[in-house]
């Protein structure tokens, strides 16, 4: 089953996919007896709507990366009788792990280019890509100078001297703009969602208008 769109799940004002499930196990461990559950109690506690390989998949990959341990086994489906406590109690962000616990690291460019470009004065597509890349996450300029694009037509990023031959274009965070901590993310449909006011903030009639890219 493919992810919501971001705009999609806002609207719903409920929480969706991983960021469910991993509510539903913060609040089981505080309110079940012996702070333990199972899949099961998950599923119910996500009210049926999440599926229940989705749960198994993301159990597994917080088990494996030492958010859960597994508790008490009974005879029976894997589904029902295994019982997890919440051992790594992180916050309300769910934590971002593969099957195997392994971390996601999609996002974290896009996530290191929203903080580092706050804290520069003025930089190029290719300063930024150097300054926000990391050990977990390498940025390239061409996706820093595709991000710039849209963060300029959203209104959080201005242009503080044109590019020339040889002469890249110089940019700057708008700080009276800054929406927040999470960085706006582009939409397949290329519009621009802010995650902070769960808002889309260039929507696509203004793309058609001004033309897709």
């Amino acid at each position: 089953m493919a992810r919501k769109p971001a705009d999609v799940i806002a609207k719903s004002n409920k929480p969706y996919g991983r960021d469910a499930i991993w509510t539903a196990i913060r609040k089981l461990a505080s309110t079940a007896k012996d702070a333990t559950f199972t899949c099961r109690d998950i599923f119910d506690a996500c009210g049926h709507e999440v599926k229940k390989g989705t749960i198994k998949t993301y159990v597994n990959g917080l088990t494996n990366a030492g958010y859960l341990t597994t508790g008490i086994r009974t005879p029976g489906a894997f589904f029902e009788a295994t019982k997890y406590r919440l051992s790594r109690n992180v916050g309300a962000e769910a934590p971002r792990v593969r099957k195997d616990g392994s971390e996601v690291t999609q996002g974290l460019g896009t996530e290191a280019m929203w903080r580092t470009m706050k804290t520069l004065n003025a930089f190029t597509a290719a300063e930024l890509a150097l300054a926000a890349s990391t050990s977990k996450a390498q940025v390239a300029e061409t996706a820093a100078a595709d991000y710039l694009k849209f963060m300029i037509k959203a209104g959080f990023v201005r242009a503080v001297a044109k590019g020339a031959p040889g002469k890249p274009a110089r940019m700057a965070f708008i700080r009276a703009r800054d929406p927040g901590p999470k960085p706006p993310q582009i939409q397949r449909i290329k519009q621009v969602f802010d995650p902070n006011s769960n808002t889309v903030v260039w929507p696509k009639s203004e793309i058609t208008k001004g033309g897709a890219r």
